[in-house]
């Protein structure tokens, strides 16, 4: 018998127990409903409850800030001047080999430093063959350069190169003496090979005075695979300056050598010890034992600043009790993308003239990448988001750009920050990570007759209540008002908390709010309030939030008896919202809801009344969200913020 046939006997021969069938099984449908929206709506309150009150991470230093960057010294640094099998082959044009475009994009970086410093990996011996490999390719690999490539670091701007690499000894010593007599001719600074062992002792600590600050420099590498330990430290020992592990037999004579060299640099009484040591574990972007033993010995031994290298991607960078420490910048320059190895980073470093300590750092996030007949050549990102040349690039690119970028900066910060994609340095302290303001937008005249402008014309101070869009919780500490900051008063305060609501806001935050003096008070409430939908932290009824909004200006008045308020309607969502349980249709009904009875409470008041979602939304709709957003909500720090901003400004009430 056939399913369908014995279903409909059942059905007609034993109907009472197939309606009871059905019923038991209807139930079970309806109560696995309702138990899949408590789940829903706990876990949307849960995750409510972990954004309650979360603040903006980033911090802004005014523009006279960065003239007092400009005012420094700065070092440039990057990592491994590298070329492999390819990159050599495409440098030979024209009958003879031309490195140059290499550095288009960044040899105005390079020369603007003060000191720029890299890492040549490798030797450059004119009587062997060049590079073979591309790495990973299974062919044996070995690095040696065309002359014309040293020649094109020299021209790029490079002041010393370190030469203590696993691959300077890759055409023996003759290519080590070869190399080093190459960058004698033309004037290239090195450290890191010696001749002999006369010439490693006498200078195996370069001195360099520069605008009255002194540095001295050390350089070391890992041991080469190629070689035993054993043949490296009798046979070659003059070469380079190897580290070696704990666990070998050679590291008490490796670590007193160094001490040795700290002994000598500090005798010298720099104001500076500089240390680069190429070691680490590569692809990992994050420092390896090895890498943490030597660095934190060159720490106590003196070090104020150590810029590792050869990991081929980026490591984590920080300054601490005036010291700086870069554990890997990834490559300058190697054809080899996999594992993230066309991320990379320049990273500049500020020293006071003055005071001669380290006030700051940034790094320079940049995406090795080919062109079609050219050399592949480090590109910063923000060169690439520029309009002109942004608006060329395929989808993909679009998004590799965006993966560098992302790459770079959560290696360097070894955590995810928000960053201005169209800025080209990421700054950081001993503090951390900084940003500078946002370009203020262009006001047109008649935006001045708006509503907004028209509320704080005489106003001296302003006050801004509200949530994440106001704190900035979500793009790097960016309020949306922040592009106009040059029309707005002189003092501004900041009442704003990721996550919060109106019923929150009266919980926590009333007492600061009434000690808070200010000409005008600027509210923009209730978006949370709406998505939460959790009684205990959010207003359910337009009419209990309006009464949580009066609560506020009650408290305002109670210091500032004369306060203009300006109150600006929830910022609405788009669809995609993870932390609402309602349908995004009645997420906009209620938006919708509130945003009227909030209009006509402002009308009985006299208080200014805003609602910029018309204009967001339309424009939203017009680009993908990708585009404004971080999110289903949260303007992002560039268009983002200028659209949220615009859209106040252009109300006329």
């Amino acid at each position: 018998m056939k399913l369908t046939d014995y279903i409909k006997d059942f059905k007609y021969k034993s109907r009472w127990k197939y309606l009871l069938f059905r019923s038991v099984f209807r139930l079970l449908l309806r109560i696995k409903s309702f138990l899949n929206k408590i789940s829903l709506s706990l876990y949307s309150n849960f995750k409510a409850e972990k954004t309650i009150e979360e603040k903006g991470i980033s911090r802004v230093y005014p523009d006279s800030y960065f003239q007092k960057l400009n005012d420094s010294f700065k070092i440039v640094f990057c990592g491994d001047l590298l070329l492999l099998e390819d990159q050599v082959k495409r440098g030979f044009k024209n009958g003879k080999y031309d490195f140059n475009d290499v550095f288009e994009y960044t040899k105005s970086i390079i020369e603007s430093a003060d000191l720029s410093i890299g890492v040549l990996e490798g030797p450059s011996d004119q009587t062997s063959g060049f590079s073979t490999s591309n790495y990973g390719d299974g062919k044996a690999l070995s690095i040696n350069f065309p002359s014309a490539f040293p020649e094109a670091v020299k021209q790029s701007g490079f002041d010393l190169v370190s030469l203590a690499n696993n691959h300077i000894l890759d055409k023996g010593s003759h290519g080590l003496l070869e190399t080093i007599d190459l960058l004698n001719k033309i004037g290239l600074n090195f450290i890191g090979a010696y001749k002999d062992q006369g010439d490693k002792e006498a200078n195996r600590v370069k001195v360099l005075e520069l605008q009255g600050i002194k540095f001295a420099v050390l350089a070391y590498t890992y041991c080469p695979e190629e070689f035993s330990e054993d043949e490296l430290f009798t046979d070659h020992y003059y070469s380079t300056s190897f580290l070696v592990p704990k666990s070998s037999k050679y590291y008490k004579k490796c670590k007193d050598s160094v001490k040795s060299d700290f002994e000598y640099a500090n005798s010298l009484n720099p104001d500076f010890i500089i240390v680069l040591p190429h070691c680490g574990t590569q692809f990992e972007k994050k420092p390896d034992l090895f890498q943490k033993d030597w660095f934190d010995t060159f720490d106590e031994l003196g070090a104020d600043i150590i810029l590792g290298d050869h990991s081929h991607c980026v490591q984590p960078s920080y300054i601490k009790d005036g010291k700086f420490r870069l554990y890997s910048p990834g490559n300058f320059t190697n054809s080899f993308r996999k594992y993230d190895g066309d991320a990379s980073g320049l990273f500049e470093i500020y020293i006071d003239k003055k005071s001669k300590r380290i006030i700051a750092a940034d790094v320079i996030p940049m995406w090795i990448c080919c062109k079609t007949g050219g050399n592949y050549a480090p590109i910063p990102t923000s060169v690439l988001y520029k309009s002109e040349n942004h608006n060329n690039l395929y989808t993909y690119d679009s998004e590799k750009i965006d993966s560098i970028l992302n790459t770079v900066t959560n290696s360097v910060f070894d955590k995810k920050i928000p960053v201005n994609k169209y800025n080209c340095r990421v700054f950081f302290d001993e503090k951390g990570y900084f940003r500078t303001p946002l370009a203020n937008i262009i006001i047109y005249d008649e935006w001045r007759k708006n509503t907004f402008l028209s509320g704080i014309n005489n106003a001296d101070s302003i006050c801004f209540i509200g949530d994440s869009i106001t704190d900035g919780t979500r793009n790097g500490g960016v309020p949306w008002y922040e592009p106009i900051s040059n029309v707005l008063p002189n003092r501004i305060f900041n009442i704003s908390y990721g996550g919060t609501t109106s019923k929150l806001m009266i919980k926590k935050h009333i007492d600061e709010i009434k000690n808070t003096l200010a000409d005008v008070f600027v509210i923009a409430l209730g978006t949370n309030d709406i998505r939460y939908r959790n009684k205990r932290i959010c207003a359910m009824t337009k009419e209990e939030f309006t009464q949580n909004i009066s609560a506020v200006t009650d408290a305002i008045f109670v210091n500032n008896p004369n306060a203009g308020i300006i109150i600006i309607a929830p910022w609405e969502s788009i669809d995609g919202d993870p932390f609402t349980p309602l349908k995004y249709s009645d997420v906009k009904s209620m938006m919708n809801d509130y945003s009227l009875f909030l209009s006509e409470f402002c009308k009985k008041k006299n208080y200014i009344f805003i609602n910029p979602n018309p204009y967001i939304m339309d424009e939203i709709d017009k680009m993908p969200s990708n585009y404004y957003l971080e999110d289903h909500i949260h303007p992002n720090m560039y268009h983002g913020i200028q659209l949220y901003c615009e859209a106040v400004l252009r109300y006329k009430g």
